[in-house]
Parts: structure tokens; C-alpha cells; sequence
């Protein structure tokens, strides 16, 4: 039977397909009645089947009946389009799922969409591209990345076909869509990786840099995405020149969305997060810093959140371990926009990025710290540390505050007195991903006020803060615990090895002790054992029931650190002779302890004597001076020279201020030991080193150096030539009794000092020794006097102030020297008696007080007493004074 077509070129199933109301039983009769309606094709331009004609009209019970019935779905019509071109012609997503899910044999859906893609007109291409776009964007589930369709896409070989297209000479507007489903799957496993090996990244590159209209955020999220998914494809990226693209977009902002400004920036941070090669490859690309920073001021960006996170963790990642990013960074201005961005008060996690950021710029870099010092960056920090309780943000600005500290322990301890004890020992207690910053800080900080001539120990006891200290010796992080270990040995011994028995005892109470035992006899990590060794010393010197705890503790022998003598670390080779030291220190028993365990050896020590490392040489010149008795192979006596002359020799060489006061340390402490080590020292003009100290700026120097002065002045050598020193400057006096308030000193010293106070001894005058111009004023008053009034009084200036004649034979013999002198000239003297009584009271009026000398008021010119001109003294005795 034929087929009879209308004046439109439709026959009656081609009606009953595109009626309003699907006629599905009309359709199943008419094929039924001839099987040649299946396929019939309209006689007008398109040339559709029913079942094209039922994909175009969007009919879908219609489109199963006809497949029912045995309809072609590979049918094309005249425009070449088959039922998944029409589908994406007509934008019919639900349908295109159908055939999908349908999986027909026939029909393959993904290759025919896929081929779509590089459709002859910019119209086919587009709408291919667009249904594209949705079949392979994400669901608005809460789940990303759950997208069914990325793989047969990426399978049946969709990614060269979007690089395909990108290279062609497609309009803008197709190659914006094509970038589109690339920014789709980009997220998905393999897809970046295929996409490199397709060309895509140079491709792509090329479009963001011509400034593509419409492709910046899908192109600039799709590189993103690239460098974040391997350091490989990161590398790609900057050497295809992302670097030279990403300044070109940053420097012209109000053209560029800020989503796609902030992936831009973003990219960067991946790329440098790879390797410090390719951090220098960004900061080494002209104007890179300079656009960075330029955003920070933009008024347009100064609340975008987005961006401001984007540029916080970016500059972070280029400078991150990398000395020189951080300098160029801070000599762009890189610290005024952090630090304005750390006081964003209402946005939590963007404040915490740029403290990170500020963080990672300062970190062992001295320059930096010293410019965002100079920024003022400390207060703002310190007061958000106060008032916030956010624990990321705590441990972001605690990082940053210790960092700025740098390694100098008067920073440090500015540093930890600001945030407060209270604070430190509250970070002690902190769980959870923050703990171990925190706790790190809490402890080190404890450490540097337990430290100094006017340390906080009992604070920090007062305050329990020894207990969560102790608590801390079971953390798993070693940085942790060797800070605690610390800690706990500054909180038991103090400059010069004085001990606080209090926190001795409250450690041990604690259990600190068995927690340190254990340590030092088990831990896997030598430098855990060396320090837990050192630290079980401090707590257990001088300290009668902590040294019989240890030695009824069976895990606890001196052979563990004898052991660690020789390990294949220097480092730990100086600890454990130190930690030894310690417990030999001034304690004969413990020493006969050690000297029976054995095998300790002066060659032990020798090698770090010459050592270019100071820290080392000094600590082992203490080390052997203090372990002598038990250096078998050594002469006790030139073991002890050897070891106070390389101290005193270090001390006077270095520059260094950590170094300095360690030396002046370990001189603190053997000014107190055995009879005979002060001497020596003194011998070899450390007072003089130790008094040069007193007048640098470092604290900590000038109060171990004030304290080590202190122990020696009980010496009667070193007590003299301090007043020697002290005559000179008198200045010095003042930092001596300020930081000496807590220590010792000797008493004869003071009243050596009052005498000088009450005689009114000046300051120095130039061309004349202070302690020859200061006995020149008693002798004014005696030249009138007879020979024996004479000798008794010239006796009596030189004694020691504050001493008796009989006090030492020294003194005796420098007497007898002054005597003999004023004896030789004597009848010199009387012939010009009348001549120096006339100079003397000329020289009331003339000679410089000692406020004009010293260029300040001292103690001096209150009470000047008489004197005669410096002329009048030299021209009448030579007079020959002790050292």
C-alpha cells in the first residue's frame, strides 16, 4: 500500500508523532499495517524519520514505542544529524540521558556527541559544546566530583577533542564553551595528566594570554586545578611562561573577574609549593612581587575575602624556606599589606593566612624580621593573641611572634613576657592538630624566662606550670619533648650552676625524674638521651634525696653518657660530656662514680678545644676543667690550664652575644668550684674581658657577666682589679649591683667600693692611672706631715678598702713597694712642700670634678675630697700599682 504524503511533505505518522497529545497506538497501528511507515522519511529540507521527528518535538513515549517497534537509531537526516545531534540541537538534556542509559547497540551516544564537538558551523559546534557543558557538570549534590559521565567522555577520547577545537578556527565563543567541560572534568583522576599529554596546556595558555573573552575564570580554575594535581604538571605549566601571563592579568585587574584573579594567583602558589627552583622561577619574573602587592591596596579587592586568602597563602608559599624570596618580598613591601591583613578582625581563616604568611617571611631570616619589626607588627599580634581563643589562630600568631624573636634570647624573652607565664603554661595543655606548635612555644618560652640574670623560675613554679611541663616528657613529637627537657634543666640551675631546690624537688615529685630516666635509657633518638642525661644533672645538683632517688633508679647509670661520648655526633658527643660535667660539678662522690665507670679520655675532649665552633670549645674548656680529676690520661693541673685558657681566649675573640654569655657562664661557675680555678683565670685578665661585656648592649651578656664578676670578686686578685676597673668607669658598678641582686658578691669588694665612695676617688683623668689619682688626694694631705705620720698612712691607703693590714701577704708586699717609693723620693718631697701646697689648693679650683670626666654624675663627685694637679703628682712621685 502507498504511503500518501500532505502538501507539507508529512505523512499521517509523522502527524501522530508531533501531535500535542502522543498517539501512540495510531503509530503502532500504522506500522503494523505497513512496516515501511517505520522509516519514512519527510519530503521536506530535513528528510526525518518518525523517530528523528519524535527526538526533535521532544516526544519520549513516542521515541520508546517507535524503538519498540524496531525504528533505526542510527537514522540521519538530511542535515547529516542523527537523534543525538538533534538532542543537542534542541538543548534536550532528559532525552540525551535516555539514550545514554539506554546503551543501545547502535547507538553510540559519546562518540557521536564527542565527533559533534567539531561540527562544521560555529552553531552545531556551539550547541554540541553546550550540552556537553551540562552532561559533564557536577550535581548540586553536596558530594563534587560525582559526575557519572566524565569517564565515557574522557574515554571515547572527548579531551584531544577539546584541545582539538581550541587550536581551531572556531569562533570565541565555541572555544570559551570547549574550556568550559574542560573546567568540568579537570578535577577527576587522570584527566590533568591526559590533557598534558593532549598539548592542552600551551593551547590553553595561549587563550587565557590573548584574553580570551569569557575563558579567563574556566581557563585560569582548569590551570589551577593542573598545577595542584602534580608538581610535574606544575612544572609544565610555569615553562610554558605562566609566570610572564599571570604579572599581564594582575596588573590589569578591572578587566580581569576577581574569581579569575584569584585562581591566577592560586596557580602561582602551586607552582612555587613544587620546589625552590620554581619559587625563584615566580619571584625571578619581572614585576611579580610588585602585582602581588599591588591587589592588597586596590580599594576594589580590600574586602574581597576570596582574593585576600588567595594573595595571603601565595606570597607565603614562594618565600617559605627561602631566604632570598623573603628579602625580595619584604623589599617590594611585602609586610605593610600582611600585617594589614592579620588585624581583619572579622574573618577568622583569612587572618590566620596572613599571620602564617607574615610567619613564613620572617622565619630565619634576619632582614625580614627586622623590617616587619619595624612595621610594627608585634602589638597588633600580641593583642589578638590576647583576645582570641581560636586555637589555628593562636598557634598562627605564636609562630609568628616566636619567628620574630629570631635566635636571640633577649627577643625571645621580650617575646614570651608579652604573651605571659599564664598563657605559656596554657599552651602546654593544647590538644588536638595545634598542639604541637603550641606546645613547642608554651615550653621554649617557659624556657627563656627561666633563663637570665633575673629569670622568673619561681613565677613559673608559683604558677604550676612544672606539672603540665612534666606532663609534656610523653608527648610523640621530638621537638616537643627536647623543648621541655630544657625547660625543666633552666628552671633547676641558673647562671653560674645556681640551683632552685624548690623546682628541683617539685620536678622529682612530679615523676619528673622516672620520666626522664626513662628517656635517657631508651628513647631511639640520641639527642633525646643526651638532653634527658643533662637535665637529670641540673635537677639532681646539690640535691641530696634527688641523687639517691637516681641511684635507686635501676635504669639510671652514668654509663648511658659515657656511651654517648662516643657517638658518631659531635653534637651529642659535647652534650654528654656536659651532662657528665654537671654532675661532677663540685661533687667528689659523683665524680668517683664516673671515674670507676671508666673510659673517659682526654681524647675525647682534645678535638673539640680547637674546634672552629665555639659553643663546642667552650663547653668542653668548662667540661675539662671540671672532669679533671677523672681524665685519667691527663694531668689534672694541665687539663684544668688547658681548658680556662681556651675559655678566657674564646671569650675574648668572639663577637658573637649567644657565645659570649656562655663563656661568661662557665666562667660563673668555675669561680666557684675547687681553690685555685679563679686565680688562674684571673691571671689571664678575664676580669677585664668580663668588665668590656658589662658595657654591650645584649642583656643577657652583661647580666652573666655582671654575675661571673660577682662570684669572682670573692678572689682577692680579681676583687682589686675589678676596683681597679671600677675606678676607671665607675658606671660599671651600677650594672654589677643591678644584676648581681639575686647572686653573690664579695662584701670586701663593696666595701672596698665605699671606701673609694667615701675618699672620693674621680673618674679617670687622662695621662694618670684612676687608682694613682685617687691616692694622690689622701697624699696631698700628708706631705706636710712627719716621715713616720707619713709611712702610716701611705700604709694604710694601700690596704684593701674594707679589709685589715694583716689580710693578705699581697697586700703587704704592695705596700712595702709604695713605701719604698715614697721613701726614695722623700727628701724630694719635703724640699717641694711649701711649691705642693700652693698647687694643691690651685687645684681645688682647677682640676675636673668627676661629673665633668664620665660626662655623667656618679657617686664620685658627690664628695670630692682634696686633691692636687695631675702635673703636681707627676712631677713629684712615681708611684708603681698592682695590676
Amino acid at each position: 500500500m502507498d504511503i500518501e504524503f500532505d502538501d507539507d511533505g508529512w505523512t499521517a505518522i509523522h502527524h501522530c508523532v508531533a501531535a500535542d497529545r502522543e498517539l501512540l497506538m495510531s503509530i503502532e497501528k500504522y506500522v503494523t499495517t505497513n512496516e515501511e511507515y517505520l522509516e519514512v522519511e519527510t519530503k521536506d529540507k530535513f528528510m526525518r524519520t518518525p523517530l528523528l521527528l519524535a527526538v526533535e518535538k521532544n516526544k519520549t513515549k513516542s521515541v520508546e514505542k517507535l524503538i519498540q517497534l524496531g525504528a533505526r537509531v542510527n537514522a540521519i537526516d538530511n542535515l547529516n544529524h542523527g537523534i543525538v545531534e538533534i538532542c543537542a540541537m534542541t538543548e534536550n538534556l532528559e532525552l540525551l540521558h535516555h539514550f545514554i542509559e539506554m546503551n543501545h547497540a547502535d547507538l553510540d551516544v559519546w562518540k557521536r556527541i564527542i565527533k559533534f564537538l567539531s561540527a562544521d558551523t560555529d552553531n552545531e559546534a556551539e550547541k554540541a559544546a553546550l550540552i556537553l557543558g551540562r552532561l559533564t557538570k557536577d550535581s548540586e549534590s553536596e558530594i563534587k566530583c560525582d559526575n557519572p559521565h566524565w569517564e565515557p567522555f574522557v574515554k571515547t577520547g572527548g579531551i584531544s577533542a577539546i584541545v582539538k577545537v581550541c587550536k581551531s578556527s572556531c569562533g570565541d565563543n565555541v572555544k570559551s564553551l570547549n574550556v568550559g567541560i574542560l573546567n568540568n572534568i579537570i578535577p577527576y583522576t587522570s584527566v590533568p595528566d591526559q590533557f598534558s599529554k593532549a598539548g592542552g596546556i600551551k593551547v590553553l595558555l595561549s587563550l587565557i594570554n590573548r584574553g580570551l573573552k569569557g575563558a579567563y575564570t574556566p581557563a585560569l580554575n582548569t590551570i589551577r586545578e593542573i598545577t595542584g594535581s602534580s608538581g610535574e604538571l606544575a612544572a609544565q605549566v610555569n615553562d610554558a611562561g605562566f609566570a610572564q601571563i599571570c604579572v599581564k592579568i594582575l596588573n590589569k585587574p578591572d578587566k580581569v573577574p576577581v574569581d579569575a584573579l584569584a585562581n591566577a594567583v592560586l596557580t602561582a602558589g602551586n607552582i612555587a609549593s613544587v620546589s625552590k627552583s620554581l619559587q625563584n622561577a615566580l619571584s625571578g619574573t619581572p614585576g611579580m612581587f610588585e602585582a602581588l602587592h599591588s591587589l592588597f591596596e586596590h580599594p576594589q579587592f580590600q574586602t574581597c575575602v576570596q582574593l585576600l586568602m588567595a594573595l595571603t597563602k601565595t606570597i607565603g608559599k614562594i618565600v617559605e624556606n627561602n631566604a632570598e624570596n623573603q628579602t625580595m618580598c619584604i623589599d617590594a613591601g611585602g609586610a605593610s599589606p600582611l600585617i594589614m591583613v592579620s588585624r581583619a578582625n572579622k574573618y577568622r581563616d583569612l587572618q590566620t593566612t596572613a599571620i602564617n604568611a607574615l610567619y613564613l617571611l620572617s622565619l630565619n631570616n634576619v632582614h625580614a624580621t627586622k623590617r616587619i619589626l619595624d612595621e610594627g607588627a608585634v602589638m597588633p599580634l600580641m593583642q589578638i593573641l590576647k583576645k582570641s581563643r581560636a586555637l589555628s589562630l593562636q598557634e598562627a600568631i605564636s609562630l609568628t611572634l616566636w619567628s620574630l624573636a629570631g635566635n636571640d634570647i633577649n627577643e625571645k624573652r621580650f617575646m614570651a613576657s608579652q604573651m605571659g607565664v599564664n598563657m605559656l603554661i596554657e599552651f602546654l595543655g593544647v590538644a588536638g592538630s595545634s598542639a604541637d606548635n603550641l606546645n613547642s612555644i608554651g615550653a621554649a618560652g617557659l624556657g627563656v624566662l627561666a633563663q637570665g640574670a633575673h629569670n622568673k623560675q619561681k613565677e613559673i613554679a608559683d604558677s604550676n606550670g612544672i606539672q603540665p611541663l612534666v606532663r609534656q616528657l610523653r608527648s610523640s613529637n621530638t621537638n616537643v619533648v627536647t623543648s621541655v627537657i630544657q625547660t625543666l634543666r633552666h628552671l633547676c640551675i641558673g647562671i653560674g650552676f645556681v640551683t632552685n631546690t624548690q623546682n628541683q624537688t617539685v620536678i622529682a615529685q612530679s615523676r619528673g625524674l622516672k620520666f626522664l630516666v626513662a628517656l635517657m635509657a631508651h628513647s631511639k633518638a640520641e639527642l633525646i638521651q643526651v638532653e634527658s642525661a643533662i637535665t637529670l644533672g641540673a635537677i639532681a645538683l646539690g640535691h641530696q634525696e634527688n641523687i639517691a632517688s637516681l641511684r635507686e633508679n635501676p635504669d639510671f647509670s652514668f654509663l648511658h653518657m659515657i656511651k654517648l661520648l662516643y657517638s658518631n655526633n659531635d653534637k651529642v658527643k659535647v652534650l654528654a660530656s656536659t651532662a657528665l660535667a654537671i654532675f661532677s660539678f663540685n661533687s667528689v662522690p659523683q665524680q668517683k662514680e664516673i671515674a670507676d665507670c671508666g673510659s673517659v679520655r682526654w681524647y675525647n675532649f682534645a678535638p673539640f678545644l680547637e674546634s672552629k665552633d665555639d659553643i663546642a670549645a667552650i663547653n668542653t674548656a668548662f667540661q675539662v676543667v671540671v672532669l679533671s680529676r677523672v681524665i685519667p690520661d691527663k694531668e689534672p693541673a694541665i687539663s684544668s690550664a688547658e681548658g680556662i685558657k681556651v675559655l678566657v681566649d674564646r671569650l675574648e675573640k668572639t663577637t658573637n652575644d649567644a657565645t659570649r654569655a656562655l663563656a661568661a657562664d662557665c666562667i660563673a661557675r668555675l669561680a666557684h668550684t675547687r681553690a685555685g680555678v679563679p686565680s688562674a683565670m684571673v691571671s689571664i685578665k678575664v676580669v677585664q674581658h668580663l668588665c668590656n661585656l658589662l658595657k654591650l648592649q645584649n642583656e643577657q651578656v652583661r647580666g652573666t657577666a655582671a654575675i661571673a664578676l660577682g662570684y669572682l670578686s670573692f678572689d682577692h686578685a680579681a676583687e682589686r682589679e675589678l676596683l681597679h676597673i671600677c675606678r676607671d668607669e665607675p658606671q660599671l658598678i651600677h650594672a654589677i649591683k643591678y644584676y648581681t641582686k639575686n647572686h653573690k658578691l664579695s662584701p670586701a669588694f663593696l666595701e672596698g667600693w665605699k671606701h673609694c665612695m667615701h675618699v672620693g676617688l674621680p673618674g679617670k683623668i687622662e695621662g694618670v692611672s684612676e687608682y694613682v689619682h685617687g691616692l694622690s688626694q689622701k697624699i696631698a694631705n700628708t706631705f706636710m706631715k712627719p716621715p713616720k705620720e707619713l709611712n702610716t698612712a701611705l700604709q694604710t691607703l694601700t690596704e684593701e678598702p674594707g679589709t685589715s693590714r694583716s689580710h693578705s701577704h699581697h697586700q703587704s708586699s704592695r705596700a712595702s713597694q709604695l713605701l719604698a717609693t715614697i721613701h726614695d723620693d722623700m727628701s724630694q718631697i719635703q724640699a717641694r712642700s711649701m711649691h705642693s701646697s700652693r698647687i694643691t689648693r690651685h687645684s681645688r679650683n682647677t682640676i675636673p670634678s668627676s661629673q665633668n670626666l664620665i660626662g655623667s654624675r656618679s657617686p664620685l663627685s658627690q664628695d670630692p675630697g682634696p686633691s692636687i694637679s695631675q702635673q703636681s703628682l707627676v712631677s713629684s712621685v712615681e708611684i708603681t700599682t698592682a695590676p
